[in-house]
């Protein structure tokens, strides 16, 4: 039986945020940020955002796939940070699961644009900080041992 201890310690901590901080590796070798809505966590270690295909993420990501997401809640004294691997997918399935209408804003054409596409970001490593420590903790990493 699989149970999701680790994932839903960093699921709690970053359910209520809304926009991440995704950071991609450029053609260059230097970062990019840019805010994303997260759509989904899922158990597994997976991290769903909508996306277009013709984006400069997007190139960075097929460049390089290595990314960093980060939450933070100012008020709650929330910060994560999310290390993986991202993919770009066309998954019209799952891309129907996580629409929502407020989407609209960010893409007009809704689920019928052919650039439209999601951002499947596989985590190997999350850490937080402690605020009462002053410390960096691991909160997941990714093995055959993580997800129990």
């Amino acid at each position: 039986m699989v149970t999701c201890k680790k994932y839903t310690e960093l699921h709690d901590m970053i359910k209520d945020i809304k926009i991440a901080m995704l950071t991609t590796v450029e053609s260059n070798g230097c970062l990019r940020s840019v805010p994303m809505t997260t759509m989904q966590t899922e158990c597994e270690g997976l991290v769903w955002f909508f996306t277009n295909f013709d984006s400069q993420k997007v190139e960075d990501i097929r460049i390089n796939n290595c990314i960093n997401v980060t939450y933070s809640d100012v008020h709650k004294n929330v910060f994560v940070s999310v290390t993986g691997k991202a993919e770009v997918v066309k998954d019209p399935l799952k891309m129907q699961e996580l629409w929502k209408p407020v989407l609209t804003a960010y893409f007009p054409n809704g689920l019928e644009d052919p650039d439209l596409g999601l951002l499947k970001v596989s985590i190997d490593e999350a850490e937080y900080w402690d605020s009462r420590t002053g410390k960096m903790i691991q909160v997941w990493e990714m093995s055959k041992d993580a997800v129990r």
